[in-house]
C-alpha cells in the first residue's frame, strides 16, 4: 500500500494524485488505484520498490506505451487493457495509467467457480465467442512480433453475458523470444520449456498457455491434474516442476492412461465425453505432440476457425431442449439426455480458394468470415449478419435464406437462369436450389 497521497506526473495526462482510499486491487508487483486526471477517470498501476529498481523493466514499459496495442485488424486493440502513459513521482517511483475496468467484466476463472453463483455462466454461443476472441486477439499480438508471457485465468477478464473479453496486465508483453525483466508466467499455465528454463517466452510458449486456458474454459479442469497429482498428499516445488514441466501427461492422452482422473471426477469426464470431436482433437494435439514440440502446437488461426465453426453449430436438442453443438466432423450426442443428434444438411462456402462447411440449422447466420476467410478484418465483424435462415410466416415448415446485406445476391436453380435477390428478400430452400453467389463467394446446400 502507499501513503495517504502521492503526487504524480505524466506526459499526456498532466499532474494528479494517488489516494490510498481509491485502492482497487493489489498484486505481486504493486497496487492499482482509481485516479482523476484532466482527461477523465482512469486507473494507475503503481509498482513496488522491487520493480521500480529494474531499469530494463521501466524501459520495456515505456516501449509498450509508445507502440500501443495491436492494431491489425482495426478494432482488435480494444480488447487489451494497454498501458496509456508512464506516471512518475518525485522520489523515482513509477507506474502506468490505464482505462478503468468496466463492471460487466469478471475474472475468467470465476465463471467456473461454484462458490460464486452470482457470476453468470456463459451459454455455448458466448463460450465459443470468448474462446474465439482469445485466439483472435493473441494472434494479433503475435503477428506484431510480441508475446504475452503470462496467459492465465487471472489475466483474462470476460463478460459472460456478451461473450466479450479483456486482456489485462499487458506490462507482461515483450518482444517474441527475447529475455525480459518482467514476469515469466504462472506455473500451471507455463509451457514445459519455460518451466525447465530451456527457452525464453515466445509465441510458441503462449500457444501452450492459451491451450491450457481454453481447456479450463471447456472442461473446468487442468489438463494435467489427474491420478499423478492426486496421489501426492502435498505438492512441493519439485513435484509441480515434474507435473507441469519434466513429465506432464495429459489426463485424456489416448495412448497413455497413467494420468487418468481418479473416481469421483464424473463432471470432467462427462464434459470430455460430450465435447465436440473437432475440439477434442485440438486438445489432444496440444497436450501430446505439442507438449515438448513447440512447433507442433495448435495455432491461433486453428483455434479461431474451430470456435467460429462450433458457434455456427449451436442449437437446441429436439428431445430435451438443452443447448448443444452440432459437429459435422463427429457423431454428436446431447450432453443432457444422451440422445444422438441427427446431422443436418450443410451450408458450403467456396471462396478465396478455400471450402468450408457449417450446419444448416434454423439458427444459422452468415457472417463476413464465411465469405472472406482469408481477410483478417472479417474476424472483427462476427456480430455482422449478412444472411440468415428464416421460416415463411405464411407457410410454416418452409424455410429460406434471407439477404441481410446491403447488396443484391445472385441465385440459380437446377435448370434455371440466374436471378437477383435484393436486400431484405429471401429465397426458399428447395431441392432445386443450386447455388447462391454472395460478393463472389459461392454458397451451396449439401444433404
Amino acid at each position: 500500500m502507499i501513503e495517504n497521497k502521492i503526487l504524480l506526473q505524466s506526459t499526456r495526462y498532466g499532474e494528479f494524485s494517488i489516494d490510498k482510499d481509491k485502492f482497487i486491487a493489489e498484486g505481486g508487483q504493486g497496487g492499482v488505484y482509481k485516479v482523476s486526471t484532466k482527461k477523465g477517470v482512469y486507473a494507475v498501476k503503481w509498482y513496488n520498490e522491487l520493480w521500480t529498481a529494474r531499469d530494463k523493466f521501466r524501459a520495456d514499459l515505456t516501449h509498450l506505451i509508445d507502440i500501443g496495442p495491436p492494431d491489425e485488424p482495426e478494432g482488435v486493440g480494444k480488447r487489451f487493457l494497454w498501458p496509456l502513459d508512464l506516471v512518475t513521482d518525485s522520489s523515482g517511483g513509477f507506474g502506468y495509467l490505464m482505462d478503468i475496468l468496466e463492471e460487466r467484466f469478471c475474472e475468467s476463472r470465476d465463471i467456473r467457480n461454484p462458490k460464486k453463483p452470482e457470476v453468470v455462466k456463459p451459454n455455448l454461443i458466448n463460450l465459443c465467442q470468448i474462446s474465439f476472441l482469445l485466439a483472435h486477439s493473441f494472434r494479433a499480438l503475435h503477428l506484431k512480433g510480441y508475446c504475452y508471457k503470462d496467459i492465465s485465468d487471472r489475466n483474462i477478464l470476460v463478460d459472460p453475458k456478451d461473450g466479450e473479453i479483456l486482456i489485462c496486465d499487458n506490462d507482461n508483453v515483450t518482444v517474441n523470444n527475447a529475455g525480459s525483466a518482467g514476469v515469466g508466467g504462472t506455473l500451471p499455465f507455463q509451457a514445459p520449456e519455460i518451466i525447465l528454463n530451456q527457452k525464453f517466452p515466445s509465441t510458441l510458449s503462449d500457444l501452450y498457455s492459451l491451450a491450457v486456458l481454453l481447456f479450463h474454459f471447456w472442461m473446468w479442469h487442468h489438463p494435467m491434474h489427474g491420478a499423478l497429482e492426486y496421489s501426492i498428499p502435498a505438492l512441493d516445488n519439485d513435484d509441480r516442476k515434474n507435473l507441469y514441466g519434466k513429465n506432464p501427461i495429459f489426463i485424456f492422452d489416448p495412448d497413455n492412461k497413467s494420468n487418468r482422473l481418479p473416481e469421483g471426477y464424473r463432471s470432467v469426464n462427462k464434459r470430455w465425453n460430450t465435447c465436440p470431436g473437432s475440439l477434442k482433437d485440438l486438445f489432444i494435439k496440444s497436450f501430446t505432440s505439442g507438449l515438448h514440440n513447440p512447433d507442433a502446437r495448435v495455432t491461433e488461426g486453428e483455434w479461431r476457425s474451430l470456435f467460429l465453426k462450433l458457434k455456427s453449430g449451436v442449437t437446441d436438442c429436439k428431445i430435451c431442449d438443452a443447448e448443444v453443438i452440432v459437429d459435422l466432423d463427429d457423431e454428436t450426442k446431447c450432453w443432457n439426455c444422451n440422445e444422438k443428434l441427427r446431422l443436418p444438411p450443410r451450408l458450403r462456402f467456396e471462396c478465396d480458394g478455400s471450402t468450408d462447411d457449417i450446419p444448416l440449422l434454423k439458427t444459422t447466420k452468415i457472417h463476413p468470415h464465411h465469405l472472406r476467410p482469408r481477410a483478417n478484418e472479417s474476424y472483427e465483424a462476427t456480430h455482422q449478419i449478412i444472411g440468415e435462415i428464416v421460416e415463411n410466416p405464411g407457410k410454416p415448415g418452409q424455410w429460406g435464406i434471407r439477404n441481410k446485406s446491403e447488396f443484391a445476391w445472385e441465385f440459380t436453380s437446377e435448370g434455371g437462369s440466374a436471378k437477383q435477390l435484393p436486400p431484405g428478400r429471401a429465397v426458399p430452400i428447395k431441392k432445386n436450389l443450386k447455388e447462391i453467389v454472395i460478393q463472389g463467394s459461392r454458397v451451396s446446400i449439401l444433404p
